[in-house]
């Protein structure tokens, strides 16, 4: 009851991907990093060059600035508004290609499941009420 051949090199190659998945997610993560680490800056000490990745000294009142400098409040409106907009329209335009997939197109091959996968959860609303 030995080892099973190639188990050896199973483990080596998980344990590459699972390095090179680290490594790509701390380099994605990199513009994060600056950006929480900028709020907390002067204007001064945001660009200087090597740049100082722990803030001396943390300017918290950035944050309070911030909501107070333009109207928040206004902006904040306003895009819940467009946000609310576009998503009732989507709703609509989407529940109704559902609709014409579910009724009209009832074959099931790639192409017609590939343009099914963009409304998923309509369209299998509207095969539930098909079949009711």
């Amino acid at each position: 009851m030995g080892k099973k051949p190639g188990l050896g090199r199973k483990k080596t190659f998980k344990i590459f991907i699972y390095i090179l998945l680290f490594s790509g997610a701390a380099v994605a993560s990199i513009p994060f990093v600056w950006l929480l680490r900028s709020s907390f800056m002067e204007m001064g000490q945001i660009f200087i060059f090597p740049p100082e990745w722990i803030p001396d000294p943390f300017r918290w009142q950035n944050y309070p600035e911030a909501l107070t400098v333009v109207p928040f409040a206004r902006y904040f409106i306003n895009t819940m508004l467009i946000v609310a907009g576009v998503e009732g329209g989507v709703l609509l335009t989407s529940t109704l290609s559902a609709f014409t997939f579910a009724r009209l197109w009832n074959t099931i091959n790639f192409p017609n499941a590939a343009l099914r996968s963009d409304i998923d959860p309509h369209f299998y609303l509207m095969e539930i009420f098909k079949r009711s």
